[in-house]
């Protein structure tokens, strides 16, 4: 190898270096799609940040820090490709770190979402840095050229930190500069609390996020990210006590004194309800009461931030932790596991797979609920959903009365169809017969979806009718990841959205069309089941209320009521009536994201756990 190295001066090398980085950078910004000024800005930080090594450093240190740090960068914008592909949003360092379970869950499946350009895109860094392998290079003595080297460098590190300072006093003289109704909207508030990664990515690039979730935890402050005090949570709460005075409608207690059992769909979504093949979930829709306004947002923690809110009616953290790992030493006054105990019922969740995935173990004891893994199920790990209904029906049918929530699994990735699982050919030959043509992930999915549907009807025919006093609760828990739809069968939003439905054999068969999301189950089942709480805890509402004229949010900066849908990345509002004017709409959304981001902050800091008043005793 050494008869084809090239011999350069120091001052040749250093430009070559130069030229190599700003090859790289242009074509991370290229093959990314990046654009917009702070983007720009955060790459022209990073060009500057590089030539200050390669400036400052020796041969050996700068060759290795320039080229590890290149292969950093590579390495995260895939990263982030993959992951986006796989959750339909990008990841915080601390997410990912704290979802290693899910990612594991998700591993077979990850060839899925490598596509050639993944794999061009490494070997475009490999073969850009093949020539400095065969660069020899001669250290210059001349003292002159050190001192430049050493000059410019130090400018390339002042003008880094002052293209940095740039971007943050941009973002806040445009904060300055808008009105408070709007400030929701701003780059501000999504650079500094980071409410979903997504719009932070659009707004700021990938480079920008990569800054937001390293160097800018140094100063921001994130334990309290919201600027929100004990002071303002407790004014919050008071005024969300009086919104939710108990409003009696013909739904109030109809349910009273009867069993519920939910079974929370893994990634169930509308288009898998299908009269032919998942009977079962069409005909409890057809029967029952179909939220048709109903959404699952898909938030950092996953499933597990879907059962958080649907359990306690608070929102799940938004610093990138995941609720369920980091916060079940929480005090949670208010869940419907202690609602039901309080009246007596017993109430236990069962999953298949291990106890510690997400802490399940830990967090369920916090919020009132008896936890049965695999093991306690005396089930196979990940066993098949209609398997596990038969386990845990023994485990529940003994009591008088209970609450049971069960966390199905069939509807995960991945949706590779030699990956699938053990299910019979003739779910894929019907899959096939009701929707010829159909991609291979679609016939994946729909067959988990069936297994799922025959665990409902297994419930329905040999439980339920051994109890006629219990309600079946169905709803996904967000939409699927990763899949893609690429056929005519499912068209529209209303295909991809997730279903809330609740049967009971003598129920009255109704379409609610109010838009509402995982936080209003609780309200909700308290309400039809004559449920006690403290309505200063919760932060949802019951969907059959007269007063309720929805709300539905998602992780990627859209909010909605029946009345006006609001676009955060664009600011845009769009009224859908003419029940508030346009003024009127954002002081009442600003209302709303406030006490959203009051509910994350309560679980940040624990504040019902430092709050006596609020820790009322639910059967414990």
């Amino acid at each position: 190898m050494k008869k084809f190295r090239i011999e350069l001066k120091e001052y040749q090398y250093k430009l070559v270096n130069e030229i190599i980085i700003i090859v790289n950078l242009c074509f991370l910004w290229i093959r990314f799609s990046e654009q917009g000024t702070y983007a720009f800005l955060y790459y022209l930080a990073t060009f500057l940040l590089l030539s200050a090594i390669n400036l400052l450093a020796n041969k050996i240190l700068g060759r290795i820090v320039i080229y590890s740090l290149l292969l950093f960068l590579f390495a995260y914008m895939i990263a982030q490709e993959v992951y986006y592909s796989a959750f339909n949003q990008y990841f915080l360092f601390r997410t990912a770190f704290g979802a290693k379970d899910e990612l594991v869950g998700v591993q077979s499946s990850i060839m899925e979402l490598i596509k050639p350009r993944t794999v061009i895109t490494m070997l475009v860094f490999c073969i850009n840095i093949i020539p400095v392998i065969f660069i020899k290079t001669v250290t210059t003595k001349i003292m002159k050229q050190k001192i430049v080297f050493a000059l410019t460098g130090l400018i390339c590190l002042f003008l880094t930190g002052f293209t940095c300072y740039m971007v943050e006093d941009a973002i806040q003289k445009e904060a300055d500069a808008t009105d408070i109704m709007q400030y929701y909207g701003t780059s501000k508030y999504f650079y500094y609390y980071v409410p979903n990664t997504n719009v932070v990515a659009n707004r700021f690039g990938n480079f920008g996020l990569l800054y937001r979730d390293t160097i800018g935890r140094l100063y921001i402050h994130n334990e309290t990210q919201y600027g929100i005090d004990d002071e303002l949570i407790i004014k919050v709460l008071d005024q969300i006590a009086e919104d939710n005075n108990k409003v009696i409608n013909e739904y109030t207690d109809i349910f009273k004194g009867k069993n519920l059992v939910v079974f929370q769909g893994e990634s169930l979504m509308n288009l898998a309800i299908n009269e032919r093949l998942t009977p079962n979930l069409y005909r409890i829709r057809q029967e029952g009461i179909s939220f048709s306004g109903f959404d699952a947002p898909l938030l950092y923690g996953s499933t597990s931030d879907t059962e958080f809110m649907a359990i306690t009616s608070l929102l799940p953290v938004s610093t990138g932790a995941i609720t369920f790992n980091d916060y079940f030493e929480n005090y949670y006054p208010t869940t419907l596991g202690k609602m039901f105990t309080k009246e007596g019922y017993i109430a236990s969740s069962f999953h298949t797979n291990y106890g510690n995935y997400y802490s399940r173990e830990d967090m369920y004891p916090s919020l009132g609920i008896d936890f049965f893994d695999f093991i306690g199920l005396d089930v196979q790990h990940l066993e098949l959903d209609s398997v596990a209904t038969g386990q845990f029906s023994w485990a529940i049918n003994w009591a008088d009365h209970y609450f049971a929530y069960f966390i199905a699994y069939n509807g995960h990735q991945p949706y590779a169809i030699e990956a699938c699982g053990n299910y019979p050919d003739s779910y894929y030959r019907r899959i096939r017969e009701e929707y010829p043509d159909i991609n291979d992930d679609l016939v994946c999915y729909i067959a988990k979806q069936m297994d799922f549907d025959k665990a409902i009807g297994y419930y329905i025919n040999h439980t339920a009718t051994l109890n006629e006093d219990t309600v079946i609760l169905v709803f996904g828990d967000h939409i699927a990841k990763g899949i893609e739809n690429n056929t005519a069968y499912f068209q529209g939003e209303e295909s991809f959205k997730t279903p809330f439905i609740i049967w009971h054999k003598d129920v009255e068969a109704i379409e609610i069309s109010t838009l509402s999301s995982t936080l209003d189950i609780l309200p909700t089942i308290a309400n039809m089941f004559g449920l006690d709480y403290d309505r200063r805890t919760v932060f949802g509402r019951d969907i059959m209320s007269e007063n309720n004229h929805g709300f539905y949010f998602n992780n990627f900066g859209y909010y909605f009521t029946n009345d006006y849908g609001y676009d955060s990345d664009a600011d845009n509002l769009v009224l859908f009536s003419d029940r508030l004017t346009e003024e009127e709409a954002r002081i009442e959304l600003n209302e709303y994201i406030l006490r959203m981001n009051v509910s994350r902050t309560i679980v940040e800091t624990d504040f019902f756990g430092r709050y006596p008043e609020y820790q009322e005793t639910f059967g414990e």
